[in-house]
């Protein structure tokens, strides 16, 4: 089982952080696609500003997924 605590930054101002298990390592996808279901997150119009896993910073500032 793995363990992913996770930071999301979305349309610029809203924050929300995960810890996520899964029986696969968790992606950059598998987050998406838990903010749909939690978030009303919707990748077409929602900008992620930036993605922190573990102190990993993965910034992708302003880009759309």
């Amino acid at each position: 089982m793995y363990t992913q605590k996770v930071i999301v930054e979305y349309k610029m101002v809203n924050v929300v952080e995960y810890n996520l298990e899964s029986s696969t390592p968790i992606d950059f996808q598998q987050v998406v696609d838990f903010m749909k279901m939690t978030e009303g997150f919707n990748p077409e119009k929602d900008a992620i500003s930036f993605v922190d896993f573990d102190d990993e910073i993965i910034n992708i500032d302003g880009i759309e997924v």
